[in-house]
């Protein structure tokens, strides 16, 4: 089963995490997606493999980049009935603060979705969604 294949099917049943389950690179990060009040959240669960700075228990950098950059392309997926997979064109992540070893929560926002290209805004917090992480913005190949 093709990816947009799966996205098609995780829409219908209404169950995103068959979309984040069909990424690796996801899996990886055990990123799960959940649907609460019809809003889409990707939650990456506290693992200590992930640490850049296991003295510290601080997140590797890699690891909210790649939660919010995996959020991103997995909402475009979930939302759009697309013809292609969204391929990144260009993706900046802002880290706010450290992340520490608990669970991270993103949320991402599809601010523009042409027919070529998307424009898409993602926020990861952990305890508190008033104090994001991290910020990412990207754009998206959609043809």
């Amino acid at each position: 089963m093709t990816l947009l294949e799966t996205a098609q099917r995780a829409r219908e049943s209404r169950n995103p995490q068959l979309l984040a389950a069909a990424v690796p690179f996801a899996r990886v990060l055990g990123l799960q997606l959940e649907l609460r009040d019809d809003e889409l959240i990707g939650v990456m669960p506290a693992n200590r493999r992930l640490l850049g700075n296991p003295v510290l228990e601080s997140l590797h950098g890699g690891a909210t980049a790649g939660i919010i950059e995996c959020v991103a392309g997995l909402a475009l997926l979930w939302r759009a009935s697309l013809t292609v997979v969204p391929r990144p064109l260009e993706f900046t992540v802002d880290f706010l603060t450290s992340g520490k070893l608990a669970p991270v929560y993103a949320h991402a926002r599809i601010l523009k979705l042409g027919r070529r290209v998307a424009n898409v805004h993602v926020e990861a917090w952990q305890s508190d969604r008033a104090r994001p992480i991290g910020a990412g913005h990207g754009n998206f190949l959609l043809a």
